[in-house]
């Protein structure tokens, strides 16, 4: 199959073959799909049957269309990505989460990265966003695989990381190689710092949802 074979890769992956709405959201964050599809102000207008989801909506006052895609968390958002045809494309936002090495990001913040690289790399080269949005010049750094060791995390504070994910750099990577605008606009879920992802209780999930249902309320004012 070759790479640029977009439409066999939409089939594959989201049942459908339909060219997207030039403005797309991507997340793996499937509880934020089922809110905007539950909202009141946006309507579906088609939906795939696929291995992920692939939801159209229209925002009711505005008539505007747009795509959603939802894909797996970590490193399956590249194979997300092979799906988008940049011609077809003006930019692309991933709806994530963090985890924020930093006390000045709290649980249920929402953490927009100007600057990213990619930790596990031996190469530690932190890349800039064409456009700022943040005018501290936050760094991510993205970290396709689980960990808990501190002493990894330390160093990446040492190297002026503020959060890390699993999947932006991915997204910022593939936007300057084809010349598309994208942004990360991420919850923080957790601080790896203070304790392991995993050891959440219900305050810290009611304020991660409450955070989701303020953001799919504007949603299309990330795009």
């Amino acid at each position: 199959m070759s790479k640029y074979d977009y439409v066999k890769i939409r089939k594959y992956f989201y049942q459908t073959t339909k060219p997207l709405n030039g403005a797309v959201i991507i997340t793996p964050i499937r509880s934020l799909l089922d809110k905007v599809r539950n909202s009141k102000k946006y309507k579906v207008l088609e939906e795939s049957k696929g291995w992920w989801s692939r939801i159209t909506f229209i925002e009711l006052h505005t008539n505007k269309v747009f795509d959603i895609l939802y894909f797996s968390p970590g490193t399956f958002v590249i194979d997300c990505l092979r799906v988008i045809n940049p011609k077809e494309t003006s930019n692309v936002v991933i709806l994530g989460l963090c985890g924020s090495l930093t006390e000045n990001y709290k649980t249920g913040d929402v953490f927009v990265p100007d600057q990213y690289m990619l930790n596990y790399s031996p190469v530690k080269e932190i890349f800039q966003r064409k456009n700022k949005v943040n005018q501290f010049g936050e760094i991510i750094a993205t970290v396709p695989f689980m960990t808990i060791d501190r002493k990894y995390y330390i160093e990446m504070v040492n190297n002026g990381v503020k959060a890390v994910d699993m999947e932006s750099y991915f997204l910022f990577d593939w936007g300057r190689i084809n010349n598309i605008e994208t942004e990360a606009n991420l919850v923080v879920s957790d601080h790896p710092l203070l304790k392991p992802f995993f050891d959440s209780n219900e305050e810290t999930y009611s304020k991660i949802d409450k955070t989701l249902t303020h953001v799919i309320e504007g949603i299309t004012k990330t795009i």
